[in-house]
């Protein structure tokens, strides 16, 4: 693993028991990048992954411990993805798997068909499509765009851009590796500090 990022002093803390189930190196993007949210420093992280090697049980995980923590506050979590139908929507069905396992089967809601509510927090689940209107929504926490590089940049700079809320949430591209002899375990972490889209 290639992890470019400073330690933090938080960087040795214990792992929070619902990111347990994860591998050793999702984990560790898990702790760099919730060291960056709950230190209010809305940096951004760029993360590839090989293929089947757990991209999106990271993301649900991380969203299932964010709404968690969040859930007394109004704070949004935004996740995109290049299509609505399959991405976006396996997306919110592994997130709903994720909640009903930790418990709260019963109290998270649906809305609107494309956001996931936990006592007062959500998640925002959108389509990164060219056709796809994005803004009107506000990232409080984390600004995740799913399978990264078949987003354009145009999209990123014109309409991304304005979900930020401020102070700024973490900015998480997550992408799969292009080399398909890439080892599972690989996982390469680029940080930008203070990076908005398109920047």
């Amino acid at each position: 693993m290639s992890l470019k990022t400073s330690p933090s002093p938080s960087a040795s803390a214990s792992v929070p028991p619902s990111l347990n189930r994860l591998r050793p190196y999702q984990q560790e993007v898990a702790k760099t990048v919730l060291d960056s949210v709950f230190g209010k420093q809305g940096l951004t992280f760029s993360v590839e992954m090989a293929r089947q090697a757990g991209k999106n049980e990271l993301s649900a995980q991380l969203e299932l411990l964010l709404l968690t923590l969040y859930m007394a506050e109004p704070q949004n979590l935004v996740k995109c993805s290049p299509t609505f139908k399959p991405q976006t929507v396996i997306s919110m069905m592994r997130l709903k798997d994720r909640l009903n396992d930790a418990g709260f089967d019963g109290i998270w809601i649906a809305e609107l068909g494309y956001i996931i509510r936990l006592g007062n927090a959500r998640a925002i689940f959108l389509s990164a499509d060219e056709s796809a209107n994005v803004v009107g929504n506000t990232a409080h926490i984390l600004l995740e765009i799913d399978e990264s590089q078949d987003v354009s940049q145009e999209k990123y700079t014109k309409e991304f851009w304005f979900l930020f809320a401020y102070p700024q949430p973490v900015y998480l591209p997550l992408c799969r590796s292009f080399h398909p002899q890439t080892p599972i375990s690989s996982v390469q972490v680029l940080q930008k500090s203070g990076a908005s889209p398109g920047q």
